[in-house]
């Protein structure tokens, strides 16, 4: 399942820290570790009980306008209520879930804005099943030493969509 794109640019998104990560050169034999990985955050903790976080937003967009050269995909991690999960139900509950979906649409609607490319929205559970955090970024680690300096839990997952993405596993 090897995609052949020039530029992808995959997105975790979280109130708490959104992953980014920016691939270029794709399409060679073997998956290529992300260009560059950010994570931005918001100073307002709490914006998203109220309203969406335009700071977050805003930042997304500035950091599309520096990049140097335009994704040609872009792939942005969109959340999933697990009916099993007491986490996920409680999310759901509080509203925190919808607020990430809008979050998630803002994202899109930006890139799309800055780029003219649509974003395409994956779930979490299609890039990484049921693998816990630890296990994940263990395997990242392993594929791309560079990741072993500190880097966010966002930054790590966007990174591993990337390489799903790429060679069609983990």
């Amino acid at each position: 399942m090897r995609d052949q794109v020039d530029i992808l640019l995959t997105v975790d998104p979280g109130y708490a820290g959104t992953g980014v990560a920016y691939f270029l050169a794709l399409g060679h034999k073997f998956p290529k570790a992300p260009s560059t990985l950010w994570t931005l955050r918001s100073k307002d903790k709490k914006a998203h009980k109220t309203r969406l976080d335009f700071e977050l937003v805003d930042q997304f967009e500035m950091l599309l306008r520096r990049l140097i050269s335009g994704p040609t995909r872009i792939v942005i991690e969109f959340p999933n209520l697990w009916s099993g999960s007491k986490v996920s139900m409680a999310s759901a509950g509080s509203g925190n879930l919808f607020a990430l979906a809008a979050l998630c649409g803002a994202y899109a609607a930006r890139a799309n804005t800055v780029f003219g490319v649509e974003a395409e929205f994956i779930r979490p559970q299609e890039w990484k099943g049921q693998l816990p955090k630890d296990v994940v970024k263990r395997r990242l680690i392993q594929r791309w030493p560079v990741l072993s300096k500190t880097v966010s839990e966002h930054a790590l997952d966007a990174a591993g969509m990337g390489l799903f993405l790429q060679a069609g596993q983990l």
